[in-house]
């Protein structure tokens, strides 16, 4: 049998393929998707022509799981001790203030960071959680062209991943973007022709050619 191949939803405005990245291949040969070639509005018109509960359910937004209105409120109930207080640097090692844990805060993060003086505005460019510290600098220092990745879950078959003109995103709201893919056995880096900023080691880098997902793996810087 084939490998099978997984592409984007017919309906981009609520494809999930992002979060399907790291679908072995073995599942991949045997999973289906029923759902993938419909709109949303035609399931729920199909839920209401059924008489389904849940033909009216509002879409879920942001996490779903999570209730309260936030999710540090989460990440403090899952592990109380993750809020130490630690030190807060710029870019020059130069320390600027504290914080109250690094939960708190997300790369790119300009408000409620409790930092004020500055000639420029500050945001979050850097979280080390080994010393629990956060590093701030000017918003020019966020953006980059090359993404660096490791732990790579390769979907694309026979494709060749190198120096592969493809497409690749880092968050599952944003299109993809143009550049060039590069893997070197579970390392590799994107190019991307035009510049990103907010992006953070931990996150997903994920690759497309044209509507098929070819894989991805963790951003490492």
């Amino acid at each position: 049998m084939d490998n099978a191949s997984l592409h984007k939803a017919r309906d981009f405005s609520k494809d999930q393929s992002f979060f399907l990245f790291a679908t072995q291949q073995e599942q991949l040969n045997y999973v289906r998707f029923p759902l993938g070639d419909y709109k949303k509005i035609e399931i729920r018109e199909l839920a209401k022509k059924y008489e389904l509960d849940v033909s009216d359910k509002p879409d879920s937004q942001d996490i779903c799981f999570v209730t309260s209105d936030s999710y540090r409120d989460l990440v403090k109930n899952l592990n109380p001790n993750v809020n130490k207080k630690g030190i807060i640097y710029d870019i020059d090692n130069n320390i600027l203030g504290t914080h109250d844990g690094i939960s708190n805060y997300t790369i790119g993060q300009r408000k409620g960071i409790g930092i004020s003086g500055s000639t420029e505005p500050l945001y979050v460019i850097d979280i080390n959680k080994d010393q629990n510290s956060i590093t701030l600098g000017t918003k020019n220092k966020l953006k980059k062209k090359v993404i660096y990745f490791k732990n790579i879950n390769w979907l694309g078959g026979n494709i060749l991943p190198k120096k592969l003109d493809c497409s690749a995103k880092i968050r599952s709201t944003q299109e993809d973007l143009p550049g060039i893919l590069d893997i070197n056995r579970d390392k590799g880096t994107f190019t991307f022709e035009t510049e990103l900023d907010n992006t953070s080691p931990g996150q997903a880098c994920v690759f497309y050619k044209n509507d098929q997902l070819l894989g991805g793996g963790w951003i490492t810087v």
